[in-house]
């Protein structure tokens, strides 16, 4: 179940040449290969992965805080979470769980760096107390621990 989040923005503040050498029609080919090369540096750009700057748990809000760090054209991005399923208990009782946390606009153009702090709700998580791994593609990983729930007062 995707959980919606909210947060302040803050933004952080390439061309190739034919080759003239060799037989007629051999200058396209190193021509052709360069422009392939660009073609998918530039589509790895706009597909830049987002990574964590820092993660904790708020008992106060009971949320996860988290800052993010991305690329785009604008600051506008909506994250959201996708919980995986909870591991059964280990020998000191804690559930281990993955959630990905998802960008609205994982294609948008990686132009600028920004960075954003959002609160990501627990509703609903299932199993506390619990290892949270949050994970954004490819590879960054970050491990927060979530307390069981506090009887309300």
């Amino acid at each position: 179940m995707p959980y919606a989040a909210g947060a302040a923005r803050t933004p952080v503040t390439r061309s190739a040449a034919p080759s003239k050498a060799g037989p007629p029609g051999a200058g396209r080919r190193p021509l052709a290969a360069g422009l392939l090369a660009a073609a998918l540096c530039l589509a790895a750009a706009g597909a830049a992965a987002d990574a964590f700057a820092d993660a904790s748990y708020d008992p106060v809000t009971d949320t996860l805080l988290v800052t993010l760090l991305y690329r785009g054209t604008n600051p506008v991005h909506r994250f959201t979470l996708q919980w995986g399923a909870c591991t059964s208990r280990d020998a000191n009782g804690v559930s281990h769980v993955a959630v990905e946390v998802l960008d609205s606009q994982w294609d948008d153009p990686a132009l600028e760096d920004y960075s954003e702090t959002v609160h990501l709700s627990l509703a609903g998580l299932p199993c506390r107390p619990a290892e949270v791994t949050l994970r954004t593609a490819p590879r960054f990983i970050y491990n927060v621990f979530v307390p069981a729930e506090q009887p309300e007062a």
